[in-house]
């Protein structure tokens, strides 16, 4: 097995693990919700949950590409 073929493995890897983290993360606080509500009170589902910290100004995606871009530069072209 070659050196790219170990790194884009590892890297499947690992998105496959942070999809299951981010999943169970969900079902855990989708139950901790649900589990919080008395029975029989009707309440208003909110629309979002609160983010104090928001999303970085803006740049969150951006970081986010660059970062993706230059992990594959190096994959790539060694």
């Amino acid at each position: 097995m070659g050196h790219r073929s170990r790194v884009l493995t590892f890297i499947g890897v690992l998105f496959v693990a942070l999809a299951a983290g981010a999943l169970g993360y969900n079902i855990g606080l989708s139950h901790g919700l649900a589990a919080t509500v008395p029975a029989g009170v009707a309440g208003a589902a909110p629309y979002m949950f609160y983010r104090p910290w928001g999303f970085g100004f803006g740049f969150g995606p951006l970081l986010f590409l660059l970062l993706f871009f230059f992990l594959f530069r190096v994959v790539l072209w060694g």
